[in-house]
């Protein structure tokens, strides 16, 4: 699985002093984090999704919250039926044993 994202960074050329600098990174890098880690969740439920196509129908997408090291994480995942056991569930929860 590949996963890419861009960060785009707007650095103002006037009154460049270290502490706002770094201040400015360190929010921008913060969020550039939560975005790659929900964009990782999006493709593993996509993968395992295609798998388990036959096995599992779609239903809607429902938001979760985690709380991870890089913070809260807030993503949404399929709720499916699993059309062996007739019972719904999430996939990607499955998945990460959450």
């Amino acid at each position: 699985m590949r996963v890419s994202e861009t960060l785009d960074l707007n650095i103002p050329d006037d009154d460049l002093h270290v502490d706002r600098l770094e201040r400015y990174l360190a929010k921008k890098i913060e969020r550039f984090r939560k975005r790659v880690f929900g964009k990782v969740l999006q493709e593993i439920e996509a993968k395992k999704l295609e798998e388990a196509k036959g096995r599992v129908s779609c239903r809607e997408k429902v938001p979760r919250y985690l709380f991870t090291r890089l913070g809260l994480i807030r993503f949404e995942r399929h709720k499916v039926k699993y059309k062996d056991k007739g019972r719904f569930g999430f996939l990607l929860d499955d998945v990460l044993g959450v």
